[in-house]
C-alpha cells in the first residue's frame, strides 16, 4: 500500500470545501505530541516535497510539573531540556491528547458557507453540554455517501433530495487544555502554528476511496479505532491494549457497534478493510486475523512512535481534512459579505451612475466604520458592567447582613437590668438567637420567689421597653428549692426599631402566664 509520508497528499474532494487559514510551512519546525504525562518532540527538517526528519526527543513531565501544569515553570523547564539535547526552538505543530477531544457527528440542513460555522457550533455546544465560550470547536464537512451502484444519475439525485441533511464531524476541545499548551510552549519560546488530534488524521497517511475503512493505531497501552471514508474520519474510540491476546478479538465487534451508531446514510455500508499502524501493529494483526472475515493489513512505517504527529502534518497539506483548534473554521463576517455584495452592485452601476456609486460607497464605508465603533463601545461597556456585577452582589449581601444583625452587647445592656436579681430570683439560662429570615430572639429561663415577681418582670419588659414582643410561657412550681418556689421561661422577640416606636404595649399580654 502506498504511504504518502513524503509526497504531498492530494486534497480529498468534499461535498463543500471550507478552506482553513493554516498552511504547512516549508521550513524547519517541531512536531509535538502532547500528553498529560509526557511530551514528544520531532525535529522536522523540511516539508517541501518529501518530509525530512531529524532528532526525536521524548520527555516525561517532572513529578512537580504533572498536569495541571504551571505554565511558567513548565515552559522554562522545556526550554532548558531542548537546549540540553540540542533541539532548536522552532515554530511547532501540536497534537493534543485524544481523550480530551469530544467527537460529534452531526447532520445539518444545507447552509451557505458564511452560515455553516455558526450552525455547526450551536449544535455542537448543545450536544456536548458545554458552556458557550468554554470550548474550541472545529469541524469537517464530510462527503455525501456514494449513490447506490444500480441507480442512475436521476435516481441518485432523488435519493440525495430525499435526505437533504449534510454530515459534519464536529470536534470539541476544552479551552483549558488549548490555553495550557499554548502558555507552556510560549513560555519555552516556541510559537504554536496549529493544534489538532493526530489519531483523526491517520487516514491521511494511506490511499483512500469510497470504501469504509477501519484504521487501528496500536500503541503500547491503548489502541485507537477510527472509521473513515475518502480520508475523512467518521468516528473514533480509544480502547485498552495491555493484553492483545484478550483484547484484539473484540476490536471488530466494537468497530461494528460504532458503525451502526452512524447516521443511516453512512451505516448502510459495511467495513471493507482494516489497516493496523503503530509499534504493536504486527502483533495486533496476528491476533486480529484469527477472527476477522475481512482483509487485515499492517502498515510498516519508519517512525512508529511519531505517527500521530506525522499524520497531523500530512493533514495540513489538504485544507478539507485539516482540524485546527488554534484557527478553527469561522463563519464569514456578515459585514464583509454585505460589503462585497454592495461593491459588486456598485461596479455594475458604475458605467451609468458613477457619481452615485462613489457617494454610496463612501456613505456605506462611513456607516460601517461607525457601526464597528459602536459595537466596540457596547462590548467594552458590557464587559465593564459584567466585571462589576459580582462586586455589587457581594457588597449588597454584606450590607443586608450587617443591617439585619443585632448588636447583642447593646441588647444585653438594656435587658439585664430588667431581669430578676438578688434575692428575688436568678437566671438559669439565657439564649440569644437569630435565624435567617426571622427577627432576633432571646430566651430567658430562671427561678423566682413567687409568681408575682414573674408578672412584674413581664410588665416591665413590655410597658417600659416596647422593643420586645413578649411570649411568656406557663409558670411552673419548683419543688427542688423551697426559697425559690417557681420556675419560669420567657421568649422575647426583638422588634425592628420602627415597629418598637409605633406599636403601643398591651398590659394584658404583659401580665401573661399563670401559676
Amino acid at each position: 500500500m502506498k504511504l504518502p509520508f513524503f509526497p504531498p497528499a492530494a486534497p480529498a474532494a468534499a461535498a463543500a470545501t471550507f478552506p482553513s487559514p493554516t498552511r504547512l510551512p516549508a521550513g524547519p519546525l517541531l512536531a509535538i505530541d502532547w500528553n498529560e504525562t509526557s511530551v514528544s518532540l520531532l525535529h522536522v527538517l523540511s516539508t517541501a516535497g518529501p518530509m525530512e526528519f531529524g532528532a526525536r526527543l521524548h520527555l516525561p513531565w517532572p513529578e512537580e510539573l504533572k498536569l495541571p501544569l504551571h505554565a511558567a515553570q513548565a515552559g522554562t523547564w522545556l526550554k532548558t531540556e531542548l537546549r540540553r539535547h540540542g533541539l532548536p526552538l522552532l515554530p511547532a505543530v501540536v497534537c493534543a491528547p485524544r481523550r480530551r477531544g469530544l467527537l460529534k457527528l452531526l447532520e445539518i440542513p444545507p447552509a451557505a458557507p458564511e452560515l455553516l460555522a455558526d450552525l455547526v457550533r450551536s449544535q455542537a455546544e448543545h450536544r456536548s453540554g458545554a458552556e458557550v465560550g468554554s470550548v474550541r470547536i472545529d469541524f469537517l464537512p464530510l462527503p455525501l455517501p456514494p449513490p447506490p451502484a444500480h441507480g442512475s444519475a436521476t435516481a441518485a439525485t432523488t435519493a440525495v433530495d430525499e435526505n437533504p441533511l449534510r454530515p459534519v464531524l464536529a470536534v470539541v476541545l476544552s479551552n483549558v487544555i488549548v490555553q495550557q499548551i499554548r502558555s507552556v510552549l510560549e513560555g519555552a519560546g516556541i510559537t504554536p502554528l496549529a493544534m489538532g488530534i493526530g489519531e483523526l488524521a491517520l487516514p491521511c497517511l494511506a490511499d483512500n476511496d469510497e470504501r469504509l475503512v477501519l484504521d487501528i493505531l496500536a500503541n503500547t497501552a491503548k489502541v485507537e479505532l477510527t472509521l473513515s471514508r475518502r480520508g475523512y474520519p467518521l468516528a473514533s474510540q480509544s480502547l485498552s491494549s495491555e493484553n492483545l491476546e484478550r483484547d484484539a478479538p473484540t476490536w471488530l465487534a466494537t468497530a461494528e457497534r460504532i458503525r451502526q451508531a452512524l447516521p443511516a446514510s453512512m451505516a448502510s455500508a459495511a467495513i471493507d478493510e482494516v489497516r493496523i499502524w503503530g509499534p504493536r501493529g504486527a502483533e495486533a494483526a496476528e491476533r486480529l486475523r484469527t477472527t476477522a472475515t475481512i482483509g487485515v493489513s499492517v502498515i510498516p512505517t519508519a517512525h512508529e512512535n511519531d505517527l500521530r504527529s506525522i499524520a497531523y502534518l500530512t493533514s495540513m497539506r489538504s485544507a478539507p481534512l485539516l482540524l485546527d483548534f488554534l484557527h478553527p473554521r469561522q463563519a464569514a463576517d456578515p459585514a464583509v459579505v454585505r460589503r462585497q455584495r454592495i461593491r459588486r452592485g456598485a461596479l455594475w452601476a458604475a458605467a451609468s451612475l458613477a457619481p452615485l456609486g462613489v457617494w454610496f460607497g463612501m456613505e456605506q464605508a462611513d456607516l460601517d466604520s461607525r457601526l464597528a465603533r459602536l459595537r466596540e463601545e457596547v462590548r467594552d461597556r458590557r464587559q465593564y458592567v459584567e466585571r462589576g456585577q459580582d462586586l455589587v452582589a457581594a457588597s449588597t449581601f454584606v450590607d443586608d447582613w450587617e443591617a439585619a444583625r443585632p448588636d447583642w452587647g447593646q441588647e444585653l445592656g438594656t435587658l439585664l437590668p430588667l431581669l430578676p436579681r438578688g434575692e428575688t430570683g436568678y437566671l438559669t439560662r439565657l439564649q440569644l438567637e437569630q435565624r435567617e429570615g426571622e427577627s432576633p430572639s432571646i430566651q430567658v429561663s430562671g427561678l423566682a420567689r413567687s409568681a408575682d415577681e414573674i408578672a412584674g418582670l413581664n410588665t416591665r419588659l413590655v410597658r417600659d421597653h416596647s422593643r420586645y414582643e413578649l411570649q411568656p410561657r406557663a409558670i411552673e412550681p419548683n419543688p427542688l428549692d423551697p426559697e425559690y418556689e417557681v420556675r419560669f421561661q420567657t421568649d422575647l422577640t426583638v422588634r425592628p426599631p420602627a415597629a418598637a416606636a409605633t406599636e403601643e404595649p398591651s398590659p394584658d399580654r404583659a401580665a401573661g402566664g399563670a401559676p
